[in-house]
């Protein structure tokens, strides 16, 4: 009898950790822009990678929101909707044809700036297209994947990743950036040691050797008479500047920053 009880506790209790784990998440279609069958497919993957990956994503679509700050509306949406630590908020406004995407907990290392963009890729044309089910279908699935890639380490975010400027990226684990540059600075000196001193002791078995001042001291007297000169055009330099990239065209956000709960938040946006 004590033995079924104590199973029956943890079976209790393991149900009650799900249900807590479950907790808001979900696809929130504000703008009906999704059939009863769509949704529930979604909340379908959003749950498979939540009890796995241990890390929540959420959809969200609006309509007629006038909403002024996507940033503190998707943050605070996360931060006070029963959300676990871990995980994002995907938010696409219809009307004004805006998406945002706000990152917590590990999502702020795994979705860097740069890798949203990565993500956002595969999902800005169906997006579009008005194509809201794919762009979500594709937003949960390549997500997936790269969250796979920092949890296994094959991806550190480093800082030139976050293109805000609030300066408070702080990453979990070390890039390996600051490690390498000593050692590069340390090699470059000493490289520059051996050369000079290469020079030097090359310098000093040539003192024999004394520069002229005139061609003229390098031929024979009568050796060389010159009838006709005229100037040759025979090489050009063109420099060519690479334009730079524009990771933030028609973007806004990117960074780590606080929402109005006191969590840190990353993430950026833009329009499609």
């Amino acid at each position: 009898m004590k033995k079924r009880f104590i199973v029956f506790f943890l079976l209790c209790a393991l149900l009650l950790s799900f249900s807590a784990l479950a907790e808001g998440a979900g696809v929130i279609d504000g703008a009906g822009k999704l059939s009863s069958d769509e949704s529930a497919e979604l909340e379908g993957l959003l749950q498979d990678m939540l009890f796995s990956d241990e890390f929540q994503i959420v959809l969200v679509t609006v309509t007629g929101e006038n909403i002024d700050d996507y940033v503190s509306y998707a943050d605070d949406m996360y931060d006070f909707g029963g959300y676990i630590e871990d995980g994002m908020l995907f938010l696409i406004d219809v009307d004004e044809r805006v998406w945002y995407v706000s990152t917590a907990g590990r999502g702020i290392y795994a979705f860097s700036d740069e890798v949203i963009d990565e993500v956002m890729d595969d999902v800005l044309y169906w997006l579009s297209e008005d194509d809201y089910y794919t762009a979500f279908r594709q937003f949960i699935e390549s997500s997936q994947y790269r969250l796979s890639e920092y949890d296994s380490g094959s991806y550190t975010p480093d800082e030139d990743d976050y293109w805000g400027d609030d300066g408070d990226y702080e990453p979990g684990s070390s890039t390996g950036f600051y490690f390498i540059a000593p050692l590069f600075l340390m090699s470059l000196g000493l490289g520059l040691i051996v050369a000079l001193i290469v020079t030097l002791t090359m310098r000093k078995k040539m003192r024999s050797v004394r520069p002229q001042r005139s061609a003229a001291d390098y031929t024979v007297n009568g050796s060389l008479r010159v009838t006709e000169s005229q100037d040759v055009f025979l090489y050009h330099t063109v420099t060519r500047t690479e334009k730079p990239k524009d990771n933030n065209s028609g973007s806004f956000g990117g960074g780590v920053h606080s929402g109005s709960s006191g969590s840190s938040h990353g993430g950026h946006g833009g329009r499609f």
